[in-house]
């Protein structure tokens, strides 16, 4: 009698228990016997092992897709656009699969350099794609990495984009540089000011660059550049050590530009600020992103808060909270000289002469 009809028969006998129990146990007998014939079949595995097997074998199947998909890795050189010298932007045509991108000459750029790239087919769908192996490679003068697309397509990529902010009341700026605790620690910054017409007592500003003139604003010093009227340029709102959390923390340090006064002292001619970076104590992820504040008004009253300079008393006509970002490759000490060659360059702000313009450049 199997199983099913044995259930049948005690269904029938609602008095007898007895019949239940032989039943269950009977029942419990053939369950063990077949987990016994699986485990035979499948070389002595139990259940909770083989699930625990198959989910090796799917993590071990995304590790190895890509080396598989690098056995049909095409070469592609790539079509380059360069200003004043720099690298501007890439267009290659990529095939399916793996693509090795040759740029054929050695350019200073980091990981920041696939931060906004676009593939399209030629229809303008856009194409989901991966990035590796990001390669400079001085002995041949060329830079190169590898790109992943499901369907032939366009790779188009701007390494320094120009944005501009113009049409709005800007007397005062308040340039925000902020990282996060994944990108590293302690952040050092140098912002050094440019302009054929201009003369300052000092033009740079940041770690170990002091300006040439100190206050306290909230308890903490802050570091300015004055011209020779006595008047505030430019404000350095401090060091910030923090970092290195693995985090989203932000850490900020920020420079104020009295931007209504470096217009009237250098009425014809551009007005530039170059921010350099360096990871001081440790380089992680290495980006650091760019926010800038606006004001309009006459004299500006501080608060500072970690680092971070605000302005209060004034009306804030545009906000930007760092949607243009950067890779800080340097990793040197703090006040190594000459700066502008051990650090990273990062952005430039360039005020336009004769014109509300502000020009932003990611440079890294």
């Amino acid at each position: 009698m199997s199983s099913v009809d044995g259930l049948n028969n005690a269904l029938n006998q609602k008095g007898d228990t007895s019949t239940f129990q032989t039943l269950a146990q009977e029942i419990n007998q053939q369950f063990n016997e077949l987990k016994t014939e699986i485990n035979y079949a499948i070389g002595g595995l139990n259940v909770s092992d083989l699930y625990g097997q198959m989910e090796n074998l799917d993590n071990q199947k995304q590790d190895k897709t890509d080396l598989n998909l690098q056995t049909d890795t095409k070469t592609v050189v790539a079509a380059i656009n360069e200003v004043n010298g720099r690298l501007n932007s890439v267009v290659a045509e990529l095939k399916a699969g793996w693509n090795t991108v040759i740029l054929g000459k050695l350019y200073p750029i980091g990981w920041a350099f696939l931060g906004k790239p676009l593939c399209f087919t030629t229809d303008g769908v856009p194409v989901d794609f991966r990035v590796r192996n990001m390669n400079n490679s001085i002995l041949h003068d060329s830079h190169t990495f590898d790109i992943y697309v499901d369907v032939a397509c366009t790779l188009h990529t701007s390494t320094t984009p120009n944005d501009c902010i113009s049409g709005i009341a800007a007397d005062h700026l308040i340039l925000e540089y902020f990282y996060e605790g994944k990108d590293g620690q302690d952040l050092d910054t140098v912002t050094e000011l440019h302009g054929a017409g201009l003369e300052l007592p000092n033009k740079v500003l940041g770690f170990r660059h002091y300006g040439n003139n100190s206050f306290t604003v909230d308890g903490s010093t802050v570091y300015a550049i004055v011209d020779n009227d006595g008047t505030v340029v430019a404000v350095w709102g401090g060091d910030n050590t923090g970092g290195g959390t693995g985090t989203n923390e932000r850490y900020y340090e920020t420079v104020y530009v009295n931007v209504a006064r470096l217009r009237e002292l250098s009425p014809n001619d551009d007005v530039e600020f170059t921010l350099y970076g360096t990871w001081h104590s440790q380089k992680d992820n290495g980006f650091i992103h760019l926010g800038l504040q606006a004001y309009a008004g006459g004299t500006p009253e501080f608060t500072v808060a970690q680092k971070r300079l605000s302005i209060t008393n004034l009306p804030n006509t545009f906000s930007s909270n760092g949607q243009i970002g950067c890779h800080i490759n340097a990793n040197v000490s703090g006040g190594s000289e000459p700066f502008q060659e051990l650090y990273s360059p990062a952005f430039k702000i360039i005020l336009k002469a004769n014109s509300d313009k502000i020009q932003i450049i990611q440079l890294s």
